[in-house]
């Protein structure tokens, strides 16, 4: 996977906004649940994948 970089704002209520873009390329959509962590020095975000009899409802 190719390094892509941009930069946010952090909103009034803490949010950060994930471009398309980068959704797109990672396949994250609307209602998928994501993971949060701290990594040294930096936050992580993870899409959390279905089990696979949860996927095929």
């Amino acid at each position: 996977m190719s390094n892509y970089s941009i930069k946010r704002k952090i909103d009034k209520s803490g949010r950060i906004s994930v471009p398309v873009t980068l959704r797109e390329i990672l396949g994250i959509k609307l209602t998928d649940v994501m993971e949060v962590r701290i990594s040294d020095d930096a936050l992580v975000l993870r899409k959390v994948e279905k089990p696979k009899e949860e996927a095929a409802e």
